[in-house]
């Protein structure tokens, strides 16, 4: 049987710049937002990307988010491209995400990316920290 090889890296990443606009609106409860961040990332990953978000705001320090993120750059070495569905939430003020390579999306040098980032920082930090775990397919 096959077993494939798996690596691991660790890096962090700042938000460049962000722009929110309301999504929807409602009197009520949760608000909706959409959301355009500038990402560079440093480490283990180094590069670029541009993530399109949608937040459904319920109070102080709670939301949950989804969207794309297209990265540019260098993952391990290797230079190329990918897309991740991105997958958060915000409690307590700590932000969580998981963000899955799409299957298919990856270019360059790392065509046949597969793999999940775990995502985490303070919900008042522009930098977070990254754990991304791939494989090649």
């Amino acid at each position: 049987m096959f077993k494939r090889e798996e690596f691991k890296v660790e890096a962090v990443y700042e938000i460049q710049s962000r722009g929110d606009s309301p999504f929807s609106s409602h009197a009520e409860k949760p608000g909706l937002t959409k959301s355009r961040l500038t990402l560079v990332f440093r480490g283990g990953i180094e590069g670029e990307a541009v993530m399109e978000e949608f937040r459904v705001h319920f109070g102080l320090k709670s939301e949950a988010c989804v969207g794309l993120v297209r990265f540019t750059g260098l993952v391990g070495g290797r230079d190329g491209g990918f897309v991740l569905h991105h997958n958060g939430a915000v409690r307590n003020g700590v932000m969580k995400a998981r963000q899955t390579v799409m299957p298919g999306s990856a270019s360059g040098h790392l065509k046949g990316l597969r793999g999940e980032m775990k995502v985490q920082a303070s919900s008042v930090s522009p930098v977070f920290s990254v754990r991304f775990e791939y494989y090649f397919v």
